[in-house]
């Protein structure tokens, strides 16, 4: 199991801290910024609403725009990613959304 490490000297843990992987996403609306985190498996993460058109999606992947269709799809709310998303990337979702 691990554990997190919060010591000052030269010694520290035994086990490095787990590495999980967050999905971010920012909603654009309105002129308002919105953000929270995407409930994930690696491979599938459930997006707040359905986009509403392709072009109102951009994901990053460790700093690299995704391509939509080659590295991720959508259908829905679900985002599908091919390859699975790696433990240690750190992924952004913006979705811009039509004001309501």
């Amino acid at each position: 199991m691990s554990q997190v490490c919060s010591c000052t000297s030269s010694c520290c843990c035994a086990t490095a801290p787990a590495t999980t992987t967050n999905v971010y996403y920012y909603q654009v609306q309105a002129g308002q910024l919105y953000q929270g985190l995407l409930s994930h498996d690696g491979t599938d993460a459930t997006l707040p609403y359905t986009p509403i058109a392709d072009a109102a999606v951009v994901v990053l992947v460790n700093g690299v725009v995704q391509r939509q269709g080659t590295d991720y799809t959508i259908s829905g709310t679900a985002i599908t990613f091919t390859p699975a998303i790696p433990a240690d990337a750190v992924v952004y979702v913006v979705l811009i959304k039509a004001a309501s």
